[in-house]
């Protein structure tokens, strides 16, 4: 399995999106001084302590309670494209632990843009440009992969809520220059990639399932 879609409605995914951006607004400001609208390509990873709190994102908090999946939460991440730099195809986590399903939902100018996957290996040189770790270590535990010659296997629409594989080569693909952010919520469920997407114990965090 690639992906499924988050069984979370559009108004809870529109004040989500809300809670999310002004969240991530804040933290660049105190990390960097700066607007996140100055953000170029990077992946921003913050740890369980870091996270919003109920108060931040009362919405996102009652629909991860809704779905049983609250206390597992451990990480949040942003992946931040801009036009002038790649984000490349990559892996986030190859031996398929508990970070390799990741919560995807939109943060900002995310129509026209999408999750791609490809039927790509990891590169001779798997480090990931400097840049995309630039405000956060977590990027560097990724994996780039080769991308002269491979074929797409799979997408998603990255304005719509997705779980996704994250151990299979994939990246953020936009047809606009806009600046785009997807969010992606990381949990500690102790299951494979393969039982979460099929295990029905999680399958009230899914609404129909998709390849």
């Amino acid at each position: 399995m690639l992906y499924a879609p988050v069984n979370i409605t559009a108004v809870e995914t529109k004040t989500i999106k809300s809670e999310l951006f002004k969240f991530l607004h804040s933290w660049v400001r105190y990390q960097k001084n700066s607007d996140l609208l100055y953000l170029e390509s990077q992946f921003i990873g913050l740890d369980k302590h870091e996270l919003p709190t109920k108060t931040q994102a009362p919405v996102l908090h009652d629909v991860l309670r809704r779905m049983q999946i609250d206390h597992a939460w451990r990480m949040l991440c942003f992946i931040v494209v801009s036009d002038n730099k790649e984000f490349p195809i990559h892996i986030d986590d190859y031996d398929q632990t508990w970070t390799a399903v990741g919560m995807n939902v939109p943060v900002l100018n995310c129509q026209d843009s999408k999750t791609v996957w490809y039927d790509s290996m990891p590169d001779t040189n798997p480090a990931m440009p400097d840049y995309i770790s630039s405000l956060s270590h977590h990027a560097t535990i990724a994996t780039k992969c080769v991308s002269l010659g491979v074929k797409e296997i799979g997408s998603c629409d990255a304005n719509i809520p997705h779980w996704i594989n994250v151990s299979v080569p994939h990246a953020p693909v936009c047809s606009h220059s806009k600046l785009r952010i997807n969010s992606s919520l990381r949990f500690q469920l102790q299951v494979s990639v393969e039982d979460f997407f099929t295990d029905t114990k999680f399958e009230h965090c899914m609404t129909k399932k998709l390849l």
